[in-house]
């Protein structure tokens, strides 16, 4: 069973005052295996996610929860409330994400709005201005990128997407390395387990090419 998504976050992060934590929680990584029934519906360990929302967040689960966070979007300016913005992409890829759990003949298209939204996310969260939310970011990217993997065809094109899910989840592994457990708001080893799954899964889908040919 697969990487699954993070839950809400609710911190853009207080970067006048340095901080690097996420308020509540941030996507977390779960190591199940396959079968797992934790969120998720593909097939490479269990990805739980973090940024945990309060009490009157959407909820993530939701079909249309992606829907208020688009309207949320427009009250935020990039260039006057960064953090915020990055918040609302983050939680904007999360929802996304979610739908797509459920909507399976969407799955793809849902996956890859939930990719751009972490990636709006993280041109406003750095390494240098909000690290934990990088990280938890990166995460969730990482996850979407495994599960987008599964959505497609090709052998070449999956080890790509599968790569591409290996290289954003060491990112996050990277950032996260500098803090200590106590302050990471997602489950590290786990991540490193996703990373583990994704390579297995390429090394199993080259052996089954090479047996075909």
């Amino acid at each position: 069973s697969p990487p699954q998504s993070a839950a809400l976050d609710t911190s853009a992060g207080n970067v006048e005052n340095g901080a690097t934590g996420i308020d509540s929680t941030s996507d977390a990584a779960d190591s199940k295996p396959a079968g797992a029934s934790t969120g998720a519906s593909d097939s490479a360990g269990t990805v739980d996610g973090g940024d945990h929302a309060d009490n009157d967040a959407p909820n993530e689960k939701d079909p249309l929860a992606f829907a208020a966070y688009e309207k949320a979007v427009d009250y935020f300016t990039p260039e006057i409330e960064p953090m915020s913005y990055a918040m609302i992409q983050n939680n904007l890829g999360i929802a996304y994400w979610n739908a797509a759990q459920f909507h399976v003949e969407e799955s793809e298209t849902l996956i890859l709005k939930a990719i751009d939204a972490y990636l709006f996310a993280l041109k406003y969260r750095t390494p240098e201005t909000f690290p934990l939310g990088y990280a938890a970011t990166k995460n969730n990217l990482g996850t979407a990128y495994w599960h987008l993997a599964n959505q497609l065809e090709g052998y070449e094109i999956r080890t790509q997407i599968f790569r591409e899910a290996i290289a954003t989840y060491s990112q996050a592994v990277t950032i996260a390395q500098q803090f200590s457990p106590s302050q990471l708001t997602f489950d590290l080893l786990t991540t490193y387990n996703n990373i583990g799954l994704a390579y297995y899964q390429i090394a199993i889908e080259s052996d089954t090419t090479l047996d075909k040919n």
